[in-house]
């Protein structure tokens, strides 16, 4: 069962909330109305069922009647101070076979996005904060069910047990869109500390022994092409994720830990 709700909050709330969470103080009227006018609320949900006929895959797929131990909550908010600032961020609850513990809500995403330039032809803008990083098609958005391709993604590339190294980072983003007469030209790049979750420590063998895993400063970037409004895309992904291991056991050497991938992409889109 996939379930997504998306609706925006009436003026009067929205500027309760807005004026006790964001602004901290009086703006003038004007401003004050334009700025809720962009204030948009979004929410998402999916409950599915993991049926598999041998290896488990989140819980105890391949025994009884499945596993429901997958399940993905988000809410999100977004509004711009000014035209050229948005503000956005999101907040995600998943659980992925654990026993719940892994389902406490963490901050998924949260920046501040100023475009420099944004016109007809081109977008030139950057970001700071929590950013999602550009790797492939789908880990911008891999947490929402019904923009993934398939039931799962291609574990090749998207590794769910490796994917906080990975999914997002903390720091700043350069983004750029060409529109060209054939299509669109896009390229991202992102620099900052990654997130090293208890995931990569249990895929590196670290959950039981002492010490710290700490991930370094790191960069994704990509650069992506769509044709004809994205009947053909194209891209290619870089990435340069580093983790090093603190022990904390005398005669146990500590570690580094490298995610350094190239992935070319493809997709064709065709109407039926």
């Amino acid at each position: 069962m996939i379930v997504s709700k998306s609706f925006r909050w009436s003026e009067r709330r929205a500027r309760l909330a807005l004026a006790a969470l964001l602004l901290g103080g009086n703006a003038p009227a004007a401003a004050d109305s334009s700025m809720l006018d962009t204030l948009q609320l979004h929410g998402f949900l999916s409950q599915a069922l993991v049926i598999t006929d041998r290896n488990d895959f989140f819980g105890p797929s391949s025994s009884g009647g499945g596993s429901l131990k997958y399940t993905e909550i988000g809410a999100n908010a977004s509004f711009r101070p000014h035209q050229d600032v948005l503000i956005a961020a999101q907040v995600l609850s998943r659980r992925a076979g654990g026993d719940g513990s892994d389902a406490k809500p963490v901050l998924d995403y949260g920046v501040v996005d100023y475009q420099m330039v944004s016109n007809q032809r081109r977008t030139l803008g950057a970001q700071v904060g929590r950013f999602k990083n550009p790797f492939g098609f789908y880990n911008q958005t891999r947490d929402v069910a019904f923009t993934r391709p398939g039931i799962l993604l291609p574990q090749s590339i998207y590794f769910d047990r490796t994917r906080s190294l990975a999914l997002s980072g903390d720091g700043v983003a350069f983004y750029m869109e060409e529109r060209i007469p054939s299509g669109t030209l896009r390229g991202q790049l992102s620099y900052g500390v990654p997130q090293a979750g208890d995931d990569l420590r249990g895929t590196l063998r670290l959950d039981t022994v002492p010490g710290s895993l700490d991930p370094q400063r790191s960069a994704i970037g990509q650069i992506r092409y769509e044709h004809d409004g994205g009947r053909i895309i194209a891209a290619i992904s870089r990435a340069d994720a580093n983790a090093s291991f603190d022990s904390s056991v005398p005669g146990l050497s500590d570690g580094d830990f490298y995610f350094r991938p190239w992935v070319l992409s493809l997709q064709y889109n065709e109407e039926r």
